[in-house]
Order: C-alpha cells, then structure tokens, then sequence
C-alpha cells in the first residue's frame, strides 16, 4: 500500500485556481506535509478555527473574523497563538476578507500558510476535504479477475 502525502505548497497549486487562492504570508510552509489522521482521532483535516479541536487546515468565515477583529491587546494575541498552533500547517480566510497584519506576521514567524479566497466557506471545506482524503487514503493494487458468478462480482486474485 502506499499515499502520495502533499505538501502545503502541492495543495496550492492544485487547488489555486479552482477555489480563488492567493496565498499572503507563510510561504516558507511550501514543504510542510500534511498527516493522515490516526483511527482513534476525530479531529477533522480541515475545519473551522475551534480552539479546542485543532486541525491542520483552519478555516476563518465572516463569523470567526469579525471575532478575532474585536479583539484586543492580549486577549488578540492569545487567540492568533491558539490559531496558529504547532499542528496547523494553513489558515484559510474566506469570503474575500483582509488578513489582520497580526496574522500575517505570526503566519510567517511561525512557518504557517496563510491563504485568502473569495469563495464561501462551505464549497473551501468540501474542496478541500475531497483533496486532502483523497491525496492522503492508503492505495492499493490487486492484479486479479473480476468475474461475474450467479450475478454476483467476484475478484480472483
């Protein structure tokens, strides 16, 4: 069995033009690989920010932006290092919102991505779940007959 495991920077360029990315602080996460999650873990490759589940790939809607926005002083940088932590590999602002300058800095003194894109949060999270699961399940390859026997399928390897 074997994976193709994509890097930050793979990521990008397959889905750049089909989920309107520009990538805006982070460059040097080009390298970074993504990791298939264990079976007993229920953290999400890609989700929105939550502060208690962490995954690889944060996503930031209207919602969570005007939030962090509203923020101040040390209660702003607590939450962009809870944001920005040691398992995040990117960020993912949508809805063609502004990254903070805050962000930019953390996201290139911390080696993450940090993307921007016009589109809407649901079609970035189906995209990039199909992406990441497909890039990351395991493949295998049977040499084999396939046969139909009593109008079932059969697999003679």
């Amino acid at each position: 069995m074997s994976t193709n495991i994509p890097t930050v920077g793979e990521l990008f360029e397959h889905l750049q033009d089909q989920l309107q990315l520009q990538w805006v602080a982070g460059q040097s996460a080009a390298s970074k690989t993504f990791t298939k999650p264990k079976d007993d873990q229920s953290v999400d490759i890609v989700s929105y920010f939550n502060p208690i589940h962490s995954s690889q790939v944060h996503l930031l809607d209207n919602a969570e932006m005007h939030y962090l926005q509203s923020l101040k002083g040390s209660v702003l940088e607590n939450a962009l290092h809870q944001l920005f932590s040691d398992t995040c590999l990117a960020v993912l602002i949508n809805n063609g919102q502004q990254a903070m300058p805050e962000m930019q800095a953390l996201a290139d003194s911390r080696n993450i991505a940090l993307f921007v894109s016009a589109i809407g949060g649901e079609a970035l999270v189906d995209d990039l779940r199909y992406y990441l699961s497909r890039s990351l399940a395991e493949k295998l390859t049977l040499h084999g007959v396939f046969m139909e026997v009593i109008s079932i399928g059969v697999l003679l390897t």
